[in-house]
């Protein structure tokens, strides 16, 4: 997948959105733009936003943009056209916002949700698109609104699932269960006391931190998945307060220091408490990993 930063001549369908949390109606619309293209002889594009600056004006995110690239380039996306999140880009009138995407590719066509707002304020919107389309022989679809748990699926709803800790839920809504992609950094060094080894994450700045808590997780290393335990948060047994993200792998004795991993998370088990013996959290560490039994 190819990130579009200067002009071209390419021809593009083009999904328009944030799309921080790449949910199921996420997914529909970028889906649509890549089988228009892929039947009507052109490439697909993504619109989204950079990481700079953004937490500012939207909070962290769900997917970091290096994420979201990444998941989009495993369903196909060809391009992807980023745009930092600025003062200038909040102050750009709804016209010159949709020129310099346009000045950017020749566009085909445009998706979007039908809650799309673009602009200064988010004065544009639907509505004006549509006439936009109209005026410079651009094709429009628009996805409409989708529910679940009797609500509008949307970003925000994700991240309070996610924050308190209702896992299963947010990954009802993301096309791709909620996942960290990290570089493993140096940790405390205390994973030998349990038998596994540990894997410690680097958070992303602008990256959501979801709720404390012992999860589930599959970690994959250099192409191949294993089980896994991941603490999300403090380790009161260490008296040590700060918040971190480790994950302790299954079946596995490599160093892997350095390496880029995934870590995906499928079930919150419990929350972090302290324990008087250090053996105890191992037992109880033991238990955790067999988490795959209780699907």
């Amino acid at each position: 997948m190819k990130e579009i930063l200067t002009q071209t001549n390419k021809s593009v369908a083009l999904a328009l959105g944030f799309f921080d949390s790449l949910h199921i109606v996420h997914r529909k619309i970028i889906g649509n733009a890549i089988k228009y293209a892929q039947s009507h002889g052109c490439e697909s594009a993504v619109f989204t936003f950079k990481d700079n600056g953004i937490s500012r004006f939207k909070g962290d995110m769900i997917y970091v943009y290096e994420e979201r690239k990444k998941l989009m380039d495993e369903i196909g996306v060809d391009n992807v056209i980023p745009f930092v999140f600025n003062e200038e880009c909040m102050t750009t009138p709804k016209d010159k916002f949709l020129k310099k995407i346009t000045d950017l590719v020749d566009v085909k066509a445009i998706f979007c949700g039908y809650d799309f707002t673009f602009g200064y304020k988010g004065e544009g919107n639907v509505e004006y698109l549509s006439t936009y389309c109209k005026q410079n022989g651009i094709d429009l679809f628009v996805t409409e609104k989708e529910s679940a748990f009797n609500d509008k699926i949307s970003s925000s709803m994700i991240k309070s699932f996610l924050l308190k800790g209702k896992i299963e839920e947010a990954n009802r809504l993301l096309f791709s269960p909620y996942s960290i992609t990290s570089k493993v950094i140096k940790g405390r060094g205390v994973g030998h006391l349990f038998g596994v080894p540990t894997a410690n994450l680097l958070l992303e700045r602008n990256k959501l931190i979801i709720k404390e808590g012992v999860y589930g997780t599959y970690i994959t290393v250099n192409g191949k998945e294993y089980v896994s335990v991941t603490n999300v948060g403090k380790k009161p047994t260490f008296n040590d307060m700060t918040i971190s993200i480790e994950t302790l792998i299954k079946d596995f004795d490599s160093d892997i220091y350095g390496e880029t991993v995934t870590v995906v998370f499928i079930k919150y088990l419990r929350d972090i408490k302290k324990f008087d013996l250090k053996e105890d959290l191992r037992d109880q560490i033991a238990k955790d990993m067999n988490w795959e039994k209780a699907l």
